[in-house]
């Protein structure tokens, strides 16, 4: 298994990220339950603070965003259930406005655990007065982690290609090896997948 993120460095992909603003983001993907995430067949509006954009991937805060070459290879495999909005990637570019590429917002609803907690090296994250692990609000029986130095699996991992990690807060999007291995193959641009065997987990100074 891998998690997938950005990479910045080549042509049309910034270093260390891709900034800019979404418009009518207003809603917590977290939350399946929350009303304001748009309605199926509304366009959403990116625009980058960059002049040029060609990354086939990146997160815009928890929010997973792709190009059409990337959705198609998802699509093609097991993703389970799946939220997929239109999104306008806006440039500042005079010449070309617009990004050539089709971009999305996919949400997954897809939220497994993946650890085998008895192997695996981790921190929780502790409620300041019960003293008791932090419980994510909009998942019952999902804890939050503020480390994991050392993934060990579980037995029983969630066999779709595409799913959300229980265990994460960010860059929390995994995918198999047998969808990694199409996007290796496929080049696409602003990709890094690196292997959960040497991911490290640490989000105790971001969240």
């Amino acid at each position: 298994m891998y998690i997938i993120g950005y990479k910045g460095g080549e042509d049309g992909c910034p270093e260390n990220s891709i900034y800019g603003e979404l418009v009518g983001y207003n809603w917590n993907s977290n939350d399946f339950a929350d009303k304001k995430f748009p309605s199926v067949g509304t366009i959403l509006d990116f625009y980058a603070q960059h002049r040029i954009v060609d990354s086939d991937f990146f997160y815009f805060g928890s929010e997973f965003i792709c190009s059409e070459f990337l959705l198609r290879l998802i699509i093609d495999s097991s993703f389970g259930s799946v939220d997929i909005r239109d999104v306008r990637l806006h440039q500042q570019n005079k010449a070309f406005p617009l990004a050539s590429k089709k971009y999305y917002l996919l949400r997954s609803r897809e939220v497994h655990k993946i650890l085998d907690m008895a192997k695996s090296t981790y921190e929780f994250r502790f409620d300041p007065v019960t003293k008791t692990p932090e419980e994510d609000a909009y998942h019952s029986g999902r804890l939050i982690f503020d480390l994991i130095s050392d993934f060990q699996l579980s037995e029983n991992l969630c066999p779709l290609d595409i799913f959300v990690a229980s265990e994460m807060l960010k860059d929390e999007y995994v995918i198999s090896d047998a969808l990694a291995e199409r996007i290796t193959e496929c080049r696409l641009k602003g990709v890094n997948l690196t292997p959960l065997s040497k991911y490290i987990y640490d989000a105790k100074l971001e969240f």
